[in-house]
């Protein structure tokens, strides 16, 4: 979300705003692939109930006790929210039928912010977002951070 307006970090770095959209969906019992033949689309990311995970500071491997399957917007980060949202929303709106019918699974619509600056702080979300969250019991997570 780059207005042209940069806040200097104080050490010569500049950061620049910046968001993320994504479309989500957990489940406790179905596996990646099963929640990739219910919507009919593959993930940009995504994982499956028991497979393991092993961060890079840690020997401690972690067995995953949900599956997740994730879809960006495809938008640019310095692109301002509301491109995010426009961008995801024919995705959702194809999906919602599908996932309205199955209580497998929770989706949500994730919105990550990064912001440095003091213009475009927050979002909205019209009466189409919420009527189509609704209708699939999807809830929204939204994440937002300033240095």
């Amino acid at each position: 979300m780059s207005t042209g307006k940069d806040q200097s970090a104080g050490d010569g770095d500049v950061k620049l705003s910046r968001s993320v959209a994504y479309f989500a969906i957990q489940s406790e019992s179905l596996s990646l692939e099963e929640i990739t033949a219910l919507v009919g689309v593959d993930p940009d990311r995504g994982w499956s109930v028991g497979e393991t995970l092993r961060r890079p500071w840690s020997e401690r491997e972690l067995v995953r006790t949900f599956s997740w399957w994730e879809r960006e917007s495809g938008v640019s980060p310095g692109a301002p929210i509301r491109l995010h949202l426009d961008a995801l929303l024919p995705f959702v709106r194809s999906i919602a039928g599908s996932l309205a019918a199955s209580t497998l699974v929770s989706p949500c619509l994730m919105i990550v912010q990064y912001l440095y600056n003091d213009d475009e702080v927050g979002f909205h979300l019209d009466q189409e977002w919420i009527t189509l969250l609704g209708s699939m019991s999807a809830s929204i997570d939204v994440d937002q951070y300033n240095d």
